[in-house]
């Protein structure tokens, strides 16, 4: 009976030792995968000499991901630029804790947006949506830019068991801007950069 009660309190303990690593890798690997998925203002430097500021707002009322992702399709304006008329492609990421993306690898210039892609996440069935849009801006180096534009997304739970999802844009107000100048004044790094707003 001794030797079944200690072997009982050995296994109780490497039971329990167990469980205590389990939880501590899943601590470390939920915070390496937050950290790195966390949008941060870069340092000033060659890979990125302006920032361009997209406000952001998220509804979500399911407990799922947000099912669709949006895509940025702009042109370099300037008549000098060798890029110009050149469309490029740009994703957005869109978070509820975050009220807006960054763009950090775009170089000094102007730019107008012209088509708002907004894509169905990988594993979901194919669905592809373009929606016009008519945005301009200008970069300047050791900048950070505000978008004057808010592009929000809503996601639903329809009555099927599917999701009902939308998303919408429209122009900036002043005390918005006040806002996001507040917000991003709080940024790491943000001492490396002029707020341009």
């Amino acid at each position: 009976l001794f030797y079944s009660n200690s072997l009982m309190n050995t296994f109780s303990k490497v039971s329990y030792m167990t469980k205590l690593k389990t939880v501590f890798i899943l601590t470390l690997i939920s915070l390496t995968i937050s950290s790195c998925s966390q949008q941060k203002l870069p340092v000033f430097g060659e890979e990125s000499q302006a920032v361009l500021v997209i406000p952001t707002n998220v509804v979500n009322r399911t407990n799922n991901k947000l099912a669709y992702s949006l895509t940025v399709i702009l042109e370099r304006v300037d008549e000098d630029a060798e890029s110009s008329d050149q469309e490029i492609s740009k994703k957005v990421f869109f978070k509820e804790s975050v009220p807006y993306a960054l763009i950090t690898d775009l170089t000094p210039g102007s730019y107008e947006i012209h088509t708002l892609k907004q894509v169905r996440r990988p594993g979901l069935r194919s669905r592809i949506v373009n929606r016009d849009a008519e945005y301009s801006f200008s970069l300047e180096k050791g900048k950070i830019t505000l978008l004057p534009a808010m592009f929000t997304v809503s996601q639903y739970r329809n009555n099927q068991g599917g999701y009902w999802f939308s998303f919408t844009h429209r122009r900036l107000f002043d005390f918005e801007r006040n806002r996001y100048k507040r917000l991003l004044s709080k940024e790491e790094n943000i001492n490396m950069w002029e707020l341009d707003i």
